[in-house]
């Protein structure tokens, strides 16, 4: 996630805090941050660019992100189960989405559920008495990073070898990630616990009914688009999106949304008439635009080892 387009959370108490934390603070607001939540021991700020919401959803909780489904609320569960294991697994159970949960609990304890799909990206340090927590430090915090900061080596010696570790590991000493579908308290010097595998929700077992994965897009489809006024659907040609598309129609929301082809020059690049056909057997209009390839220049790739111009998940479609 860019410099302008995160969130950071700050846990403290009003008579322990840090100067300097102070000063970063007031200048993340001076540049475009919004304050968007300060209550019970939490301060949540966003960047301008920042794409999800944020709102306190309990007594003591927040939700930054977007949490989906045709359960319970996040603030039923959370009334329901104020705390702990049973408030994450809660959250996991009724819904989905991209989203961070965060609360006090009654000890007065930070406690972070991380949603399983790992969409909103979490780290965090401690600075004295104030945990701070974010998906990417934007520049302002560089005089409040922790004094240990630095490449972890072996760590990243290991992603390198075996890159499916990127979504364990992190190849940074000083910041401890929040693993996807965990319960983090990082005050407590616990480790984390996960609430969610995918070993846990294959023995649920699978409805075998003809219709049951139309019914699953379908609903999923539906549930995305209650919280968005218009999007943009990339129809490549291949089965994925042609799916999207015809749940789209199928559930009333293609009028919301523009259809997108995009192609090449050569005959690889351009799988217009595949993109046709399904636009075509969906009912939706479809717009080709041409984006022809170019040569990689080593401008290209002066952003890499640039840790400022990391990107994170999104909320394009």
């Amino acid at each position: 996630m860019s410099g302008d387009a995160g969130y950071l959370l700050v846990a403290d108490a009003a008579d322990a805090r840090d100067p300097a934390v102070e000063a970063a603070l007031a200048a993340l607001l001076r540049s475009g941050w919004t304050l968007r939540l300060d209550g019970f021991g939490l301060r949540i700020l966003t960047g301008p660019r920042f794409p999800w919401p944020v709102a306190q959803v309990h007594r003591a909780h927040a939700l930054i992100g977007e949490w989906r489904g045709e359960g319970a609320h996040p603030s039923a569960i959370a009334g329901r189960f104020p705390e702990g294991r049973p408030l994450g697994a809660g959250l996991m159970s009724e819904g989905w989405g991209a989203y961070l949960m965060v609360w006090r609990d009654r000890d007065g304890h930070l406690n972070l559920v991380r949603d399983p799909t790992g969409a909103v990206d979490v780290v965090w340090w401690r600075r004295g008495p104030v945990t701070l927590v974010t998906d990417c430090p934007p520049p302002a915090l560089d005089a409040v990073l922790p004094d240990t900061l630095a490449i972890d080596w072996p760590q990243l010696g290991a992603l390198l070898a075996t890159p499916s570790l990127l979504t364990d590991g992190l190849p940074l000493q000083g910041l401890t990630p929040v693993g996807a579908g965990c319960w983090s308290r990082p005050d407590q010097d616990l480790p984390d616990e996960p609430l969610w595998r995918p070993a846990d929700f294959v023995r649920r077992g699978a409805d075998d009914a003809p219709d049951a994965l139309v019914r699953v897009v379908d609903r999923t489809i539906d549930r995305t688009m209650r919280s968005r006024r218009r999007v943009v659907s990339e129809l490549s040609g291949g089965l994925d999106s042609a799916i999207v598309a015809g749940s789209l129609r199928a559930t009333g929301h293609a009028e919301r949304a523009v259809f997108i082809n995009y192609y090449g020059d050569d005959a690889e690049g351009d799988e217009r008439r595949y993109a046709e056909a399904a636009a075509a057997l969906s009912g939706v209009p479809l717009e080709t635009v041409r984006k022809p390839v170019e040569a990689i220049s080593d401008a290209d790739f002066t952003t890499l080892g640039d840790v400022r111009g990391c990107r994170g998940p999104s909320r394009s479609e």
